[in-house]
């Protein structure tokens, strides 16, 4: 081989090792944020020019030995815990020189996570006794526990909308004559804050968080059961800076004045409408959505401030996490039931309609490139002093607006929801129309119009239909309206989500509709004096006695819950009955103690928007439960020798839990309902249900000895998984619209397996789905009437 040919391998090996190493150091720039190499060499370059553009500012910090080992010890006590909690007085004195401006004051560790005590940047709280830039109070930490330059741009944005924001910057700080590089200086909660911000002085309250980071304490730790006392439910209100607001009375007398709204408005008796300033809480939840600080709205982070001037509640920006991928918005924060909503603070806040509104308002006013766009041109010149500051440090750091970009793009989407309910109506013999909305969507909606063909009838009121409650099945709400058209056919429904711009068509489907057969009003029963039975402690009631034997009629008011406890029985006869607006709660804790309910009558408990949970609970009687707007659980529970239905049911949402049933000539009729089957046994019986407009999900259970299963009629539907279904003379049949489909199930001894009407020409054989189903000895699958 010649010298010539040697030198072309070794430029060709190096050649290649050259684009080999290009190439894998461009996919690790790429997972650093960069888009290649180039972009490295070309951030590193415009920050060296940004940083030889600017000077921090100095503070510098002097602690003498003996506290500096206190915080020494108060550090190494965190770390091996696993998180820090400041108890007691942790302050050591100091001396502070910031910029020129020196004063005396105190200084501590801070932060819950022990990431703020890292290497030797460990995070600290000052306090100065004389205003040092303009503060009395702030904080410095290592840059990277808020994401850089990232938090400041959260702060910019609270700015730009007229939220109240903490003066964030990037400095130099030395202790005890020891350069410890650029921190970041975050002005904490004071007066001096409501000054910057033009806000007349005020208290700034948070819910106390202590009783929760020691239970966060307990689950780092894996040493801890469910509680109480960390919940929301269980803080209370308190001012920053107790002993100023506790020395100066106008204070006091303000925080009281917030306290009190904070208060009412968590127990439910205010309204988000009534505490807070809509506006300015609009905007701060919409931001947070822009940078996705989710993780900051949780109740032991948000800070509030009085406003004595307005009367209102206002938000005070406080570390955003950001810029992270928004998963939801602020306005998806939505309960998991209908009850409840004041146990959580968020759902709480989003459930004023009036709110809202200008929530929906704002987010789409703000997440908008328009918006970014016009942001980013405002705060450049600022922005490139703060990141010369950053990289004096670290050079190699880059800002981009793609992460917000792309919320913009996540939220658009995520508020652009497909259909926001479905219809269905039930024509009356009058010019009303009688409309079932089912809520698909996490956002409330307001039907506004009517719409046939081209014409839209807009309604003179808006009707207000509530989101779809998360980890549940769709809830039916009626809705009655005039007519506007001469028709009933054909129609669409106008709706948009609260403060939105865009409206929505939802088709009204024409299923044949079916007459109540029931009505939970009785004018035939009075209420009459119950303290002979019942005792009462504000919203809780019990039976006194261990038998009860009722025959008169009672009300169970809104708010208010009767219970029944272990071995307790009731007994209803003659004008018994009971109606429940509020809740029932008979719970025994074993099937060895059962609480009893027998009655003679029909429609003896009437539900109308109220909850019954039983667990426990042997029931016998004809009609027992009518429900309208309500929710039914049954937990171990029995129900036998019933010669009538058991009950009868509409737009609600019952469930059956490992229960047992013996000679039940049938569960009821369940109109437009929800009905959860779980680990139950329902033997022996004419008809199993019927059900109108409803929709059925049964797993793991055993029904037996039926004459006739479930009557689907009017769009229901019926999923069974891994159940078995038994000597029945037909399982089920199926009319206008409905389906029945089972998974993984067992079926024999069947007489007729489903009777299929078509003469509306709404079922076919395509109905019925036996998805990997054994079936064994049906005389006859399918016939059609």
């Amino acid at each position: 081989m010649t010298f010539r040919k040697k030198i072309k391998i070794t430029f060709f090996v190096l050649a290649i090792g050259l684009l080999l190493a290009l190439y894998f150091a461009n996919r690790q720039a790429k997972t650093y944020g960069y888009t290649g190499v180039t972009d490295v060499v070309t951030t590193v370059l415009t920050n060296k020019k940004l940083a030889n553009a600017v000077e921090p500012k100095q503070l510098n910090i002097k602690i003498s030995k003996a506290d500096f080992e206190f915080i020494k010890d108060k550090r190494e006590i965190a770390i091996d815990r696993g998180i820090q909690i400041n108890v007691g007085d942790n302050y050591v004195p100091c001396k502070i020189d910031f910029a020129n401006d020196k004063s005396t004051g105190e200084i501590r560790l801070k932060g819950h996570m022990t990431d703020h005590l890292q290497g030797n940047k460990w995070s600290y709280r000052v306090k100065s006794d004389e205003p040092v830039q303009g503060m009395y109070r702030f904080s410095i930490q290592h840059p990277g526990t808020r994401n850089y330059v990232y938090e400041w741009i959260y702060h910019q944005l609270l700015k730009n909308e007229g939220i109240i924001y903490l003066n964030y910057d990037f400095i130099e700080v030395i202790i005890n004559d020891e350069n410890l590089g650029i921190y970041a200086l975050e002005e904490h909660f004071g007066q001096h804050v409501l000054e910057r911000n033009n806000r007349p002085k005020g208290a700034i309250l948070r819910w106390n968080p202590e009783l929760y980071w020691d239970w966060r304490i307990d689950e780092l730790q894996g040493a801890y059961i469910n509680e109480e006392y960390s919940a929301f439910s269980s803080s209370f209100v308190e001012p920053y800076d107790r002993g100023t607001v506790k020395r100066d009375s106008e204070l006091l007398e303000n925080y009281q004045k917030g306290a009190y709204l904070l208060e009412m408005f968590r127990r439910g008796k205010l309204k988000t409408s009534d505490v807070f300033d809509m506006e300015k809480m609009a905007r701060f939840h919409v931001i947070i959505d822009l940078v996705g600080g989710y993780h900051s709205l949780d109740w032991s982070d948000v800070k509030f401030y009085y406003n004595s001037e307005t009367d209102r509640i206002e938000p005070v920006g406080y570390e955003s996490f950001s810029v992270r991928k928004t998963e939801k918005i602020a306005g998806q924060r939505i309960p998991k039931s209908y009850d409840g909503i004041i146990y959580n603070y968020h759902d709480q806040l989003f459930s004023d309609p009036l709110f809202f509104e200008i929530y929906i308002r704002n987010l789409e006013r703000i997440v908008s490139e328009g918006y970014l766009h016009k942001f980013m041109t405002k705060i450049q010149p600022e922005l490139d002093e703060k990141m010369g500051l950053i990289a004096k440090e670290w050079p190699y750091r880059k800002v981009s607006f793609d992460g917000y970009f792309e919320n913009v793009k996540l939220i658009r989407n995520n508020v652009d929801i497909p259909k926001p309910f479905h219809a269905f109506i039930n024509p009356t013999e009058n010019n009303l129309l009688s409309i079932a909305i089912a809520p698909v969507s996490d956002y409330p909606i307001q039907i506004i119009g009517v719409k046939r063909k081209d014409k839209i009838k807009y309604l003179p009121e808006v009707l207000n239909v509530p989101a779809k409650v998360r980890e549940s099945y769709t809830k039916y709400f009626s809705i009655s309206i005039e007519n506007p058209f001469s028709k009933s056919t054909n129609l669409f429904l106008v709706a948009k989500v609260p403060g939105s711009s865009k409206t929505y068509l939802v088709e009204v489907n024409e299923y044949p509709a079916y007459k109540k057969n029931f009505e939970l009003a009785d004018s035939n029963f009075s209420t009459v004096d119950d303290s002979a039975i019942i005792a009462k402690s504000g919203e809780q009631w019990v039976f006194k006695n261990k038998i009860t034997t009722l025959s008169q009629h009672i009300t169970i008011p809104k708010g208010v819950t009767l219970y029944m406890y272990p071995n307790q029985s009731l007994k209803i006869t003659d004008k018994g009955r009971i109606t429940v607006e509020g809740s029932l709660s008979f719970q025994a804790y074993n099937s060895a103690e059962p609480i009893s309910i027998s009655t003679s009558k029909d429609g003896v408990i009437l539900l109308n928007n109220g909850r019954f949970s039983a667990s426990n609970v042997h029931c016998n009687g004809n009609n027992l439960f009518v429900a309208d707007s309500s929710e039914l659980i049954f937990k171990n529970c029995m129900f036998y020798d019933m010669a009538k239905l058991f009950q009868n049911v509409n737009n609600s949402q019952v469930t059956f839990y490992k229960c047992l049933s013996g000679s039940l000539n049938s569960l009821g009729v369940l109109n437009e309902s929800i009905i959860s089957i779980d680990q139950s046994a329902f033997r022996k019986g004419h008809l199993l249900a019927e059900s109108n407009g409803s929709y059925w999900f049964i797993k793991d259970s055993e029904f037996t000895n039926f004459r006739k299963g479930i009557a689907l009629a009017f769009g229901s539907l019926s999923k069974a998984y891994n159940s078995s279904f038994q000597r029945f003379d037909t399982l089920s049949s199926l009319s206008e619209g409905s389906r029945f489909q089972t998974f993984s199930s067992f079926i024999s001894n069947i007489e007729q397996g489903f009777m299929i009407d078509s003469t509306k020409g709404l079922q076919t054989f395509k109905d019925v789905d036996l998805y990997k189903t054994k079936t064994v000895n049906i005389k006859k699958l399918i016939s059609f009437v």
